[in-house]
């Protein structure tokens, strides 16, 4: 099996980036099947990342392929389950408590009528990068009455087409390379939207930051901050602090009952690395080409972060680590700070594999 064993967060997203153009305003949008299978390991970004996106497009239904195919798959620890089936929990809550706001700007990708449409015509990748700052969608035909009425411009994918919408239209064709330079000389795109040298996208709600160049990925809602950041790397939400020393990981802390994380008795922490099979086998260094599945037991890869989160009463808490079924694993050491409660995370606990902890008042 030949493998795309790379993150998206280099690629600008572009899953789920690719689909923002093809949503049709003014009619619902729902995206049936994501997922990012074994044995990319990097899929654990793909809850946060597409959870996230499609929150800011506003789209109406996303749907993970798929939680389990056989209900022996969630109660047998020896199982190895199969390509597909995971949790996207990080995912799921961004999409779904409706924390992180759908982007009140809005860019119309203006298409030719839609029975002149061929397989061949595709739309230019520079529409994913906008996605991941504004809603994205497309109308076909004359765009006059049937466009958002947060419409910043329209863009012109092929050829002329009448304009009677009074907005600025901005060529957007197939092979254009410089449409988001254009928005911002524009001044339709504010400046610290899109940081063309550093190659960093930040959604005009303020609360979404994808670091392209630097593979690190930045979610901060009320209740639910992420970071993904690769080894040796730190970063900052607004309650949520990483010091990540080994292995690439995907870290996020939820407030498990209502309210923000700082105002929460209770949270969830995560700090997800990857898991693959005893005896996998890949034909090269790359992991792009899977010659053996492998069997049971899974493995998990080594991670190690200093956590710290900003908390009133920081030293009225307690930090559990736990096992993948919720379990308590032992009571972590901690130390506080101001009101930042710190604490080494470690996959490799003394107890057992811990990607999760739980942090009680």
């Amino acid at each position: 099996m030949v493998l795309d064993n790379r993150s998206v967060l280099p690629q600008r997203a572009i899953v789920p980036g690719e689909l923002f153009a093809s949503r049709i305003f003014g009619k619902p949008f729902s995206l049936t099947e994501y997922d990012f299978a074994l044995p990319n390991r990097y899929r654990a970004e793909g809850g946060p990342v597409g959870g996230a996106y499609a929150a800011l497009q506003g789209w109406d239904i996303f749907c993970q392929f798929a939680y389990s195919h056989e209900l022996k798959r969630i109660q047998d620890p020896n199982d190895m389950g199969n390509t597909f089936d995971m949790s996207h929990l990080v995912g799921a809550r961004l999409f779904v408590d409706g924390e992180l706001r759908e982007s009140d700007l809005s860019f119309v990708a203006v298409v030719p009528k839609a029975e002149n449409l061929t397989c061949r015509d595709r739309f230019s990748f520079d529409l994913a990068r906008l996605g991941l700052i504004a809603r994205v969608g497309s109308v076909a035909g004359d765009p006059a009455g049937r466009i958002p009425a947060d419409t910043a411009a329209l863009l012109a994918t092929a050829g002329a087409f009448p304009n009677r919408t009074g907005l600025p239209v901005i060529s957007a064709g197939e092979h254009e390379q410089e449409l988001l330079p254009k928005l911002v000389a524009a001044k339709l795109l504010k400046p610290d939207w899109y940081d063309v040298k550093r190659d960093i996208y930040r959604s005009s709600t303020g609360q979404i930051e994808l670091d392209a160049g630097r593979m690190m990925f930045r979610v901060n809602t009320p209740s639910c901050e992420v970071l993904i950041l690769p080894e040796k790397t730190d970063g900052t939400g607004s309650a949520l602090t990483v010091r990540n020393r080994v292995g690439r990981g995907v870290f996020a802390a939820l407030s498990v009952e209502p309210g923000p994380l700082a105002k929460s008795r209770r949270i969830l922490l995560l700090h997800l690395t990857d898991i693959l099979p005893t005896r996998m086998k890949f034909a090269d260094a790359r992991l792009s080409r899977l010659e053996a599945w492998g069997t049971a037991p899974l493995l998990a890869e080594r991670g190690e972060a200093e956590i710290a989160l900003k908390l009133p009463k920081a030293n009225a808490f307690r930090v559990y680590a736990l096992d993948v079924s919720g379990k308590r694993l032992g009571e972590m050491k901690t130390s506080t700070e101001g009101k930042s409660l710190t604490f080494e995370a470690k996959v490799f606990h003394p107890g057992g594999i811990a990607f999760a902890y739980e942090i009680v008042r």
